[in-house]
């Protein structure tokens, strides 16, 4: 067979792939851009979610230790916190605004807005509602990043799948449907 008559800029295949693939390659690269564009979306809600619970749960525990002057307590909390994946810093202040425990790089920026929580630590004796304090936690979408790199290559390894499926079955179908009857005149 010679390769070189398959894709002359004239011939019924060449016509065709350029025809169909084409825009076949466009939509798929937009709909793989929206479903991994809501992906990410969700998975960044769901990461400000998660900082949101990880506050509520942690800011009794760590009022109480402040409370009762527990630093052991704080220190304990501060590194289960600290060790999970997504957060990049956490701290604990006292009134007046005094740095008492701290873990990871405080004084960065967070990558959004969003992604750091400042929250007031109250300590309720029962009868009363106490202020001692407040938490800061700053989380890092570096996981999410690493999650949507993967599906963008997967993605892309979908669409060369599909143009090389695509190129083959034009290949075997234009060569039996137009090149036999052609052949046989």
């Amino acid at each position: 067979m010679n390769f070189s008559r398959l894709f002359t800029a004239r011939s019924v295949r060449a016509k065709l792939l350029r025809l169909y693939l084409p825009p076949l390659v466009a939509v798929m690269v937009i709909v793989f851009a929206i479903l991994i564009l809501m992906s990410y979306n969700q998975q960044r809600r769901n990461l400000v979610d998660s900082l949101d619970n990880l506050v509520a749960a942690s800011s009794a525990g760590i009022a109480e230790a402040l409370w009762e002057f527990d630093p052991d307590g704080i220190d304990e909390t501060l590194e289960r916190i600290a060790g999970l994946s997504e957060v990049v810093s956490i701290a604990v202040y006292e009134i007046p605004e005094q740095l008492i425990a701290q873990s990871g790089p405080i004084d960065d920026p967070p990558e959004a807005e969003d992604f750091r929580r400042d929250a007031a630590l109250t300590f309720d004796s029962g009868e009363q509602s106490e202020p001692v304090g407040h938490l800061v936690i700053t989380v890092t979408n570096d996981g999410i990043i690493s999650a949507i790199s993967r599906r963008i290559a997967m993605a892309a390894g979908i669409v060369f799948m599909v143009m090389i499926a695509l190129t083959g079955i034009t290949l075997v179908a234009t060569g039996r449907v137009i090149g036999r009857p052609v052949s046989a005149a």
